[in-house]
């Protein structure tokens, strides 16, 4: 159980950051900015990495983004995942293991079979065969996962940065560890738009981790 001091308002005491309220996000996130430097620097920045192309004295270009990786999408368990080359690989190693493990599994169950058949056993055979149907139904899912897995170009897609915020560096620090996009450790470079810095979910989930303090849930009630 996490709790989260709040000036001139009440203490707020939840369970994790998934359960504040919009209200409660937008107060502790406002309090959180109080007083940490964000400006917007599109033009500028936009202009030093152009330049940058001709201009070897240019502060900083585009090798100083980082965070900058491609990343493919692809539809596992019915969920869209957005993964690098290093997530794809990892799933696929762990997804090729359940594979041998699912083949392991029906080898075993076609002995057994075979055994209850033999032996005469029908009511055995049959409820033996209905686990061969199911692990092979397994089976055949963990394939069609791998196979699409094989499949994904990860160099398909770049995160693409809207706007470009100069920053705190306590707060560049806290972007770069959460995997947003920054530049020349100074520029945070924010893949949306069209609402305040303060209602971004990256920015809200940073301020719930730097703000909140874990406390013993019965002292808490």
């Amino acid at each position: 159980m996490f709790k989260i001091e709040l000036k001139n308002q009440e203490a707020i005491t939840i369970d994790s950051f998934k359960d504040l309220t919009d209200s409660q996000r937008q107060n502790i996130t406002d309090q959180y900015l109080d007083g940490i430097m964000m400006y917007n620097m599109n033009s500028e920045v936009e202009f030093i990495l152009s330049s940058s192309l001709e201009d070897n004295n240019a502060p900083f270009n585009h090798d100083d983004i980082e965070n900058n990786n491609p990343w493919g999408d692809v539809e596992i368990n019915g969920k869209w995942l957005e993964l690098s080359e290093d997530d794809k690989d990892e799933l696929l190693e762990e997804c090729q293991e359940k594979l041998e493990v699912a083949e392991s599994f029906i080898s075993i169950l076609e002995e057994k079979l075979e055994i209850a058949e033999d032996n005469g056993n029908d009511l055995q055979a049959e409820e033996i065969e209905k686990e061969v149907e199911a692990a092979q139904e397994a089976q055949d899912k963990l394939q069609d996962d791998c196979d699409q897995l094989e499949g994904i170009d990860c160099y398909e897609q770049y995160p693409e940065v809207m706007e470009w915020i100069l920053c705190s560096s306590h707060l560049i620090y806290n972007l770069k560890e959460a995997g947003e996009v920054v530049l020349n450790g100074e520029y945070w470079g924010r893949c949306s738009f069209g609402q305040a810095w303060s209602m971004d979910c990256i920015i809200q989930k940073i301020a719930f981790d730097v703000m909140a303090f874990e406390v013993d849930e019965t002292k808490a009630l």
